[in-house]
């Protein structure tokens, strides 16, 4: 009688058991450390905000990459133009410090702000820029204002792979060189030649407008 009853016991135990896994299905879901059993996917709305998320910021750092990368040229050009002036008003001395100063912007330019396509071509631009920036600074006017042509080239070409965050001029003076012409970038629409200085200061034209 007692073994009757402990066996009608531990039926009705199990029984309560079975009951209570129906009633809450959730207290067998998990396994092996609380991990979701294969076929129970995550909820697509975190999954959604949190690719949203990444998507924003994406947006945000080619935003500020693209901000940097226009103002790249910025600190050369801005040297450059020091030593343009120099050259246009007759002054050896000056343009010789100009251009050493060029040269300590130009050996501190970031190439990583640019995008990765961009950074061979300005790598070789700006090392052509830095030997006639050299040139510049160990010679007389002569010589000064010579290298300051290929100099010229240069910066052109930087402005033109790369933008300007600040109005520049392409400006052209046809007799420069026995009239073979020569180049220079310039903040302002009037003419200051940097090749011919006082003597024909106001020898040349506007080719183009970067902005």
């Amino acid at each position: 009688m007692n073994l009757k009853f402990k066996t009608m016991s531990k039926l009705k135990f199990m029984a309560g058991i079975a009951a209570i896994a129906l009633a809450f299905p959730g207290l067998t879901a998990c396994k092996d450390g609380g991990k979701p059993e294969e076929g129970v996917k995550d909820d697509p709305g975190v999954n959604s905000s949190s690719q949203q998320e990444g998507h924003m910021q994406k947006q945000e750092n080619e935003g500020k990459m693209s901000a940097a990368a226009e103002g790249f040229a910025s600190p050369v050009i801005r040297q450059y133009l020091n030593l343009k002036d120099a050259l246009a008003d007759d002054d050896s001395a000056q343009a010789t410090k100009a251009a050493r100063e060029l040269n300590e912007r130009l050996d501190a330019m970031d190439m990583e702000v640019l995008p990765q396509e961009k950074q061979d071509k300005a790598a070789g631009i700006l090392e052509q820029a830095r030997r006639h920036a050299e040139e510049i600074s160990g010679n007389g006017i002569v010589q000064q204002r010579e290298q300051f042509e290929q100099l010229s080239i240069n910066m052109i070409s930087l402005v033109a792979l790369t933008g300007s965050d600040i109005p520049l001029y392409e400006q052209y003076c046809p007799m420069y060189n026995d009239n073979k012409g020569g180049m220079w970038l310039s903040s302002t629409e009037k003419i200051q030649n940097p090749y011919f200085g006082s003597s024909m200061l106001r020898c040349g034209t506007v080719r183009r407008e970067y902005n």
